[in-house]
């Protein structure tokens, strides 16, 4: 026991000093947001209708995640429980990619260990690892279904594939991409089938697809097909709706889809190393291409879910890109090309402004010196090890941009609905982050409910209030697109008190600094959210 203990610290003591390390930062931050998103208190919404037996339907989210928050409602706290259940996820997300890139990538600790540090400091990892979604439990699933296909592929015994069969169901029934996974596994098998037939060849991918898909037929096609197209019809289904609201095929969005697939990694030459990669015939990785393909296309069908609904990619860019440069020689085209990408990182990112793309003047001043610097190393025999270095300090600085700049999201509105919860039986509220909902629970009346009262007249929407005998309003600037009570008009001016004002200024947190010194002028935006009492 002694000598098998001697073994695995001489073997994998940097690694471990490092699960060690993440553990210690994920602690300190376990708490840092002020709220949660809104997609969250759906699903706790979601988990509380499962405790109870039953599913909502108006849900569109499919409900493996609120499944696994169900014990954080027996608990009597769901958001605590979902903090440690993404933080347990993630930790094994880090753990099976380290194996993962030995196996199948390379044998060499040193550098999985610098593809796993290279995932746990990327701003989209590092940012949505520690928010209650759905996503890391995905990114964990998703790389565990390739793990053990990559694993178990030259020896497919029938309990291998109904444990696979198993995790992919767990896949689809977590989000919609499940279904990618599936299709890059697939079309992998019958490509084999079409470079080596014969009729036992024939019959293995028959079996291999037959106890596949017993589970999605079983279970993720029924619930679809009702949840999507049944429940409230074809033309109410959520996701298309989004895609029919939010597409369009223009140069402006061409511009916002490259600006998030190419550079929300984290390093502007990432895709560089990435090429390099797909293009070696001594990976055989047909099945991450394939999925890689297929969720960057979702990207750009569906943008408003970007750059999060990437981050299962996340883990195959660290191990691709730690393979492109430590296998393949850095030429003047390359650095080229990496000069090419960075300035139109620059162009995007005053273009767009995007927070993942590192919306900091300081953060992104170091981000492209880093990145210039950085690469220069490759011209160097041993350069290589310090060009990792630098990567990785460059995530940190953009992760910390974006983790510090993100911590407040609708910090206004959550403190202003536990001000009025204390003090009110019945508050109207315009919110539409969810956060106002799940803090007041049944003392909440949400007023797009009612026949979407933004479009009522001024006067109707006063009569909503007669009607309905709320103590109080909440009112934000925060998230209220479909609702929205006019306060400077008529009875709304004469009959209401403020008796409660939530103010957030939302600004880079390294900028002020700059701007404390006079060396650059930066405003940021005014969030407010306010509690009025009603004087019927």
């Amino acid at each position: 026991m002694k000598k098998i203990q001697e073994i695995i610290l001489s073997t994998y003591k940097p690694f471990l000093i490092f699960l060690l390390i993440y553990i210690v930062v994920r602690v300190l931050i376990f708490n840092i947001n002020s709220a949660e998103w809104g997609d969250t208190y759906r699903m706790v919404r979601a988990s509380e209708f499962l405790t109870k037996g039953i599913w909502p339907w108006d849900e569109k989210r499919w409900p493996m995640f609120s499944v696994l928050l169900m014990p954080g409602i027996y608990f009597k706290n769901a958001i605590l429980w979902g903090k440690l259940l993404v933080f347990i996820v993630s930790l094994l997300t880090l753990i099976i990619q380290f194996d993962f890139f030995k196996k199948f990538i390379i044998n060499n600790n040193k550098l999985a260990l610098v593809s796993v540090i290279l995932t746990a400091t990327s701003p989209i990892f590092a940012y949505w690892s520690f928010r209650v979604m759905a996503d890391p439990f995905f990114t964990f699933i998703a790389l565990l279904s390739f793990y053990l296909y990559f694993l178990w592929q030259d020896k497919f015994t029938n309990k291998r594939l109904v444990i696979l069969s198993v995790i992919l169901l767990m896949a689809t029934m977590t989000r919609l991409e499940g279904i990618f996974v599936i299709g890059a596994i697939g079309i992998t098998e019958i490509l084999k089938l079409y470079k080596d037939y014969s009729n036992q060849n024939l019959l293995k991918l028959a079996k291999i697809a037959t106890i596949l898909a017993i589970p999605q037929i079983l279970v993720f096609l029924p619930f679809t097909i009702y949840a999507k197209f049944i429940y409230e019809g074809f033309v109410h289904n959520d996701y298309i709706a989004e895609v029919a609201t939010f597409f369009s095929f223009d140069m402006d969005r061409i511009r916002y889809f490259i600006a998030y697939d190419l550079f929300y990694y984290g390093l502007p030459f990432l895709f560089v190393f990435i090429y390099k990669s797909l293009r070696s015939k001594e990976l055989k990785i047909l099945p991450l291409f394939l999925f890689i393909l297929f969720e960057t296309i979702l990207g750009f069908i569906w943008t408003p879910s970007m750059p999060r609904i990437h981050m299962p990619l996340i883990p195959f860019f660290s191990m691709l890109f730690v393979y492109g440069v430590y296998k393949f020689r850095f030429s003047i085209k390359d650095y080229s090309a990496s000069a090419i990408l960075m300035l139109i990182y620059v162009w995007l990112q005053f273009k767009y402004k995007l927070y993942f793309l590192n919306l900091s003047y300081i953060g992104f001043t170091m981000v492209l010196f880093l990145s210039f610097f950085g690469v220069s190393y490759l011209f160097f025999k041993q350069g290589k090890k310090y060009f990792f270095y630098v990567c990785i300090l460059t995530m940190v600085i953009t992760s910390l941009v974006v983790v510090a700049n993100e911590t407040s999201n609708y910090k206004t509105i959550a403190d202003s609905s536990n001000f009025a919860k204390k003090i009110g039986e019945k508050i109207a509220y315009s919110d539409e982050s969810g956060v106002s909902e799940f803090i007041l629970g049944e003392k909440g009346l949400y007023l797009d409910k009612y026949k979407y009262i933004h479009v009522m007249t001024h006067d109707a929407q006063w009569n909503f209030l007669l009607e309905n005998k709320p103590d109080y309003i909440i009112t934000t600037n925060g998230f209220e697109k479909n609702s929205k009570f006019d306060l400077q008009e008529g009875d709304f001016r004469d009959n209401l008190t403020l008796v409660y004002s939530s103010k957030y200024n939302l600004q880079d947190v390294f900028d002020v600094y700059l701007e404390k010194l006079g060396l650059i002028k930066r405003d940021g935006f005014l969030f407010e959210t306010d509690v009025w009492k009603i004087n019927y």
